[in-house]
């Protein structure tokens, strides 16, 4: 099946296939539904913290108390079955209902195991074949050495964050579980929300602030904000991805105040499209005529998508009108 399609400008041109691209549509709200979000994510996180609100400290999973936001446990659901990990290892088990969940999400796979670590022990914690207690702080060596023993050569990992929140610790602990996490799987920094982002303001530099630091120092991981797609969650900006050496080498990774401070008409098409795709590995994903070098069409077709919807994509605006009238 193909499909003819006609540009503003008059060009045609037929379209033979067509891949849905998973932008993130974080990325595309107004100002105003960005207010709607942040003012709806401040009522449901409750009181400031640490008072104890009746929303997210008051879910559980299979009886066990689970502070999470559902919306997040739902996309831990996703990233598990593409992933299928053989080891999932969480810091920070508090009561055990999401090491519980993530068990449970195992066992519907049929495969993986759960590694949890707490400074504090409790008796009343879940028992579960696939869940390995541990006790003792995230970030010392003994911790880290009895993590490395227990996981097999070659195996695919997912890291879940959810110790103490102060940037310092979260910054050690994502440089100490890095090394563990398989390409194409994930570091999970929660709580990233915090200090304003859009909660808790008092908190001080916490998880936001660790993840920001932590990719100045290492550019092989990826915010992945297609994890973002319920627009509330507890962690934005903290999916990291960790990605192969042929993504990173396709991969101008470009923070996201830089590409929002970018002044269009000095950019070339590939960074322009790039405020888009994001890398250059899902620009060839969405459109393989950039592989071979023809920018011109591609970039004809993004502009008439963006001037077509030009209220959603208010600030990409600029980069609309440039693409008009730049010749490639």
């Amino acid at each position: 099946m193909s499909f003819q399609l006609q540009f503003e400008n008059g060009m045609k041109t037929e379209l033979t296939s067509f891949r849905i691209h998973k932008r993130p549509h974080v990325d595309l709200l107004t100002a105003s539904e960005q207010q709607i979000l942040n003012d709806f994510h401040r009522l449901y996180y409750g009181p400031a913290w640490p008072l104890v609100g009746e929303t997210w400290h008051n879910t559980f999973w299979m009886g066990v108390n689970t502070w999470k936001c559902p919306l997040d446990l739902w996309i831990y659901q996703e990233i598990v079955w593409e992933v299928r990990p053989d080891v999932i290892v969480e810091t920070g088990t508090a009561y055990g209902g999401t090491s519980l969940f993530l068990a449970h999400l195992c066992d519907l796979i049929g495969h993986g195991k759960i590694i949890t670590i707490d400074i504090e022990t409790k008796g009343n914690r879940p028992h579960h074949g696939r869940i390995e207690y541990l006790h003792g702080s995230s970030t010392s060596e003994e911790i880290r050495n009895q993590i490395k023993r227990r996981l097999p050569s070659n195996a695919k990992v997912i890291v879940i964050l959810d110790s103490d929140h102060s940037k310092e610790h979260v910054l050690r602990e994502l440089m100490i579980y890095s090394e563990f996490v398989s390409t194409g799987s994930y570091i999970i920094v929660e709580d990233t929300n915090l200090n304003g982002h859009p909660v808790a303001g008092h908190h001080g530099p916490g998880p936001m602030e660790a993840v920001s630091e932590f990719l100045k120092q290492n550019r092989t991981f990826r915010i992945d904000r297609s994890r973002e797609k319920f627009l509330m969650t507890f962690n934005p900006m903290g999916y990291l991805r960790r990605v192969g050496e042929e993504e990173f080498e396709n991969t101008s990774y470009v923070s996201r105040d830089e590409t929002l401070g970018r002044d269009a008409s000095k950019s070339d098409p590939l960074s322009a499209l790039l405020e888009v795709y994001w890398t250059r590995s899902d620009l060839i994903s969405a459109f393989p005529e950039v592989k071979d070098g023809d920018y011109k069409r591609v970039i004809q077709w993004a502009s008439d998508v963006i001037m077509n919807r030009i209220d959603a994509h208010a600030r990409l605006k600029p980069y609309a009108d440039w693409y008009r009238t730049r010749t490639i």
